[in-house]
């Protein structure tokens, strides 16, 4: 998630001792999604994909004094054209936002996501950026929203963000594992020809940037004394790490099938601001149906939270998406559904 701007300019009121993680929570979720595959039969052959997403985004800035209040920004709702290719073992992957959904009168939309990424047998790693633009204020106490929205359309808050993600696939923690393909088991680009597993070690690096060119937080709501800790707040910029480890395998069954699986532990310790989380993650995958359940928990210097996420999906059905997240008493849950062909 994140945003440019001039690099010696610094941002707008981010002093020592304020805890924007502690305010800030930032989600996205695909809500209708469309996929489509052409690939070879060939063990290493190229595939290619492309998709047609429409998706959500929102940014929570909450009042910790008065936990009950949120301001809730959402992106503009754009419709994604998207492709993906890859081939033995290098991908490419794009997504660009074509068409605002809701706003007619903002036909210029500045929104996408890119990839590359490299497998091989005993190494992987995943370069990725992002960027967003234009949201405005779905939900707020005492009509703040309203006023915003009235007086900022098409808001100019802006998110990029970047990050690399490393593998290492092992038979052991002192040496590599030369047979074990993460083609074959999550991309599906090489047919398993018989059970394997792994043991991964991962290593993540991320940057994350916000900006808006007038405060986020209306004058309007320091008039009623709220959001105080977020008053006059343009934007944030955070770099952060991680570190894993985990276990990935693919168990092949008769029929052409075979079921993919990894669970993985990372720690992510945020620069600027102490933020830790520690998931386990489940994934599997049998023909074409594909699922995915994560249980998580983390502290962010001031509140601690946990939750727990499931994913189904599967070729010509629904696909439904499910999370339930808790943070220090507060409860949010999502729920998406889309078709995959």
């Amino acid at each position: 998630m994140f945003f440019p701007g001039r690099l010696h300019e610094p941002l707008a009121d981010i002093r020592p001792g304020r805890d924007i993680m502690k305010n800030c929570i930032i989600s996205a979720g695909i809500v209708l999604f469309v996929f489509c595959s052409l690939q070879t039969k060939a063990e290493r052959g190229p595939a290619i994909r492309a998709s047609l997403s429409y998706n959500i985004m929102a940014l929570d800035l909450r009042d910790r004094k008065f936990a009950e209040r949120t301001i809730r920004y959402m992106r503009d709702e754009e419709l994604y054209a998207g492709a993906a290719a890859s081939y033995n073992n290098f991908g490419l992957a794009g997504r660009l936002g074509v068409f605002d959904v809701k706003n007619q009168n903002h036909k210029k939309v500045d929104s996408y996501d890119l990839k590359a990424s490299y497998f091989s047998s005993a190494f992987g790693a995943e370069l990725y950026y992002s960027r967003y633009s234009r949201f405005y204020i779905s939900s707020s106490p005492y009509g703040i929203g309203r006023l915003w929205n009235d007086s900022h359309s098409g808001s100019g808050v802006k998110s990029e963000g970047a990050g690399l993600n490393l593998f290492l696939f092992m038979k052991d923690f002192l040496s590599l594992n030369e047979n074990f393909s993460y083609n074959a088991a999550f991309l599906q680009t090489e047919q398993p020809v018989k059970t394997s597993g792994t043991l991964l070690v991962l290593l993540s690096a991320d940057y994350l940037r916000v900006r808006n060119n007038v405060p986020l937080i209306p004058a309007y709501a320091h008039d009623l004394f709220l959001f105080m800790d977020l008053y006059g707040l343009k934007g944030w910029r955070f770099a952060g790490f991680g570190f894993g480890v985990g276990f990935a395998g693919t168990l092949v069954l008769p029929g052409d099938l075979f079921v993919s699986s990894s669970i993985s532990l990372m720690v992510r310790p945020l620069h600027k601001e102490f933020y830790t989380l520690v998931h386990v993650n489940r994934e599997f995958r049998i023909d074409s149906l594909k699922g995915q359940g994560k249980i998580y928990a983390g502290y962010n210097g001031g509140s601690f939270f946990a939750g727990v996420s499931f994913v189904l999906e599967a070729a010509l059905i629904p696909s439904y998406r499910f999370k339930l997240e808790m943070w220090s008493g507060d409860l949010a849950m999502e729920f998406y559904s889309g078709v995959r062909i």
